[in-house]
């Protein structure tokens, strides 16, 4: 099939996203050479989001024939797994681009870069690279949103998330879908990519997106460690799966937790180990604060105040990883969740 006979489905869960919603339904209209249907699952947002959303469609999509749109309404908030299984379901064209609601495009013919390794039969996932939004934004932002956003300045990182990319149908209903039972809002693009591997090729795709998602609602510090544990709480599960392909990759996705592991058995070894691996420990807590000392070196305040932090972030990974890990799913939230793990603990015996 060549790449003008195709059309795709786009899935974008919202979920309190008032502020980012419009940028990205402006970002679709503005692509060329590509008919879309888009499909917006709201899952049960609390704010206005819904509102703001029929508000930008009317706003944006006046006379743009090569667009569709559909919308699915959640009346419980049901997870980030089960808004994509929503979405997968009304979909009527034979790829699937996920996208998030607080994406934006770098050009007019991004999805045209994201869907044209299709025209290989192999490839049954297209991903994009997701590069660091305008140097205009960091002044808009709180610490805590600069610190989310330092891991991708200076980088193009590559790789399923759900944020902007793109899976054959046929590929996804074969395997279910995304894996509700055990992955609630985290860890559900790393199982899916463990799964979807063994059907094809996934294709790097030159395709490229700015997420914004750190810039809406302001977080605050609890945010901020939250959405570690949230991290932590997938990456134990999806050990606990057997969802990773090798040691290296394992370790490489649970660095923290191994250090803050290997920090604790030292403490019950000679002190001159327990200094080395406390030194490992600050010198990735490092990264953060040095790649935003590297981007503003002015704002040397910034890096100082969130090293601490980001030691801290390390033992909170290291407590929602095992909680994953025990009880085989992603359940966390927020730290009343983490509270509340032996429930589910329970429950998966």
């Amino acid at each position: 099939m060549k790449l003008d006979d195709f059309k795709a489905s786009v899935v974008v869960p919202i979920y309190n996203n008032r502020e980012t919603i419009g940028a990205t339904i402006e970002s679709i209209t503005k692509q060329k050479n590509v008919t879309l249907e888009v499909i917006f699952v709201d899952d049960s947002s609390s704010d206005d989001s819904l509102d703001v959303l029929r508000h930008c469609l009317d706003t944006f999509t006046e006379g743009y024939s090569q667009l569709e749109f559909k919308l699915i309404l959640h009346q419980d908030n049901c997870g980030l797994a089960a808004a994509y299984n929503s979405g997968i379901q009304a979909c009527g064209h034979d790829i699937i681009v996920f996208m998030h609601p607080d994406i934006t495009l770098e050009s007019e013919s991004e999805f045209w870069k994201l869907l044209k390794p299709f025209e290989m039969p192999d490839v049954v996932m297209s991903v994009h690279h997701s590069v660091p939004p305008p140097d205009d934004y960091w002044d808009k932002i709180n610490i805590w949103s600069k610190g989310f956003l330092a891991p991708s300045l200076f980088t193009r990182a590559v790789g399923f998330n759900g944020q902007f990319d793109a899976v054959r149908k046929e590929a996804l209903l074969s395997i279910g879908g995304f894996e509700v039972d055990k992955f609630l809002n985290a860890g559900e693009d790393g199982a899916l990519v463990f799964q979807i591997q063994k059907l094809g090729k996934i294709y790097e795709s030159e395709a490229a997106a700015q997420h914004c998602h750190h810039f809406s609602n302001s977080p605050n510090f609890v945010n901020y460690l939250e959405k570690a544990l949230q991290y932590g709480n997938a990456q134990g599960a999806l050990m606990r799966n057997g969802m990773f392909n090798n040691l290296r990759g394992e370790i490489i996705a649970l660095h923290r937790e191994v250090i803050v592991c290997c920090l604790l058995l030292s403490l019950f070894a000679p002190t001159w180990l327990t200094i080395w691996v406390s030194g490992l420990l600050l010198f990735s807590s490092a990264r953060i604060p040095v790649r935003i000392f590297i981007h503003r070196p002015k704002e040397i305040a910034l890096p100082v105040l969130l090293l601490p932090v980001e030691i801290i972030k390390h033992f909170v990974h290291f407590a929602g990883a095992l909680v994953g890990a025990l009880i085989g799913r992603q359940t966390i939230r927020k730290f009343s969740d983490f509270l509340k793990w032996n429930e589910g603990a329970k429950k998966s015996l």
